[in-house]
């Protein structure tokens, strides 16, 4: 179930993440300052780890997908702060907002419950379920339904604001210790 918030620019404890084509950046929006991302990760919604080739993609581009960016994330999960939120101003974060409530506007909030739904429809048209309409066929949302999963599921976050993407810009980097 979604709910909608909003957030200002500086907001404590919040953590941004941008899923790109071929990498994702991770923010932090506590101050709304410029600066540049604190990491970069190898992975994007058209690369999340490996090529999702197939439309929709296999059972196995998704478990090798899965294990690739888990390899990535599972690092940060000593360093970003357990009690954080999370973020996002991209446009494919919207569009699960969307298939999760039919709402789709800034403020939405997707809980990891509706990741997790939206991840077992991905993974039975993955299996074979008749794939007429789905929003699965699209590879650029499947690569970043399974990377919003695995970075929520495996950093401990249990919802994420789908904001503006105006309040993309500017946010300070992250500083791991």
């Amino acid at each position: 179930m979604s709910t909608t918030t909003s957030v200002t620019s500086a907001d404590p404890g919040l953590v941004i993440l941008r899923i790109g084509e071929r990498q994702a950046q991770l923010l932090d929006g506590s101050d709304g300052e410029d600066g540049m991302p604190a990491a970069l990760l190898p992975i994007g919604f058209l690369f999340p780890g490996v090529v999702l080739a197939h439309s929709p993609p296999t059972p196995r581009e998704l478990e090798d997908a899965i294990a690739a960016v888990e390899d990535v994330l599972m690092p940060l999960a000593s360093v970003l702060p357990r009690a954080g939120r999370l973020a996002s101003a991209d446009a494919l974060a919207s569009r699960l907002a969307a298939l999760d409530t039919g709402r789709a506007g800034p403020g939405e909030m997707i809980g990891i419950e509706a990741v997790e739904r939206l991840f077992n429809d991905m993974a039975a048209v993955a299996q074979g379920r008749p794939s007429a309409g789905s929003p699965f066929l699209d590879q650029a949302l499947c690569g970043y339904l399974l990377i919003l999963r695995e970075f929520m599921h495996h950093l401990g976050f249990a919802q994420v604001l789908v904001r503006p993407p105006a309040a993309a810009e500017g946010p300070k980097p992250l500083t791991f210790s």
